[in-house]
């Protein structure tokens, strides 16, 4: 089975190299990236299936990144991880295309849950990697 490809954008490096080591370890594919230019970037190399974008400081912005990589890659799926106050920047996403909001702090499991529901994929990830 192919590995989802995963695209994690936020602004706090130490956040994105936790999200990506852990997703590494369920089996995904993933990349982080830190602001737009470099979101644009590893789009552009990683393809990703699926978009996992922090909305905090700038909800404007997040959300104006979701559409960049929506009109570079109209298939993309995009999960939103809602800091507080990020309420109404999360209805808009969801206007938008989101596929998925979650709160802020990020519960991993709660994350992989999404992943699988976005992806149409059900199965554990040990049934995954217990595949040949």
């Amino acid at each position: 089975m192919t590995r989802v490809r995963v695209l994690v954008v936020d602004a706090e490096a130490e956040f994105t190299g936790l999200v990506v080591e852990r997703l590494h370890s369920w089996g995904y594919e993933a990349a982080a990236a830190s602001d737009v230019d470099e979101a644009l970037a590893v789009q552009a190399s990683l393809q990703p299936e699926v978009a996992v974008i922090s909305v905090q400081e700038r909800p404007a912005r997040a959300l104006e990144l979701m559409g960049l990589l929506q009109a570079a890659d109209p298939a993309l799926k995009v999960i939103l991880l809602l800091g507080r106050g990020a309420a109404g920047a999360g209805v808009r996403g969801m206007e938008m295309g989101a596929s998925d909001c979650l709160p802020l702090p990020l519960d991993l499991g709660v994350l992989i849950d999404s992943l699988r529901k976005v992806c149409g994929r059900s199965q554990s990830i040990a049934s995954e990697e217990a595949e040949p």
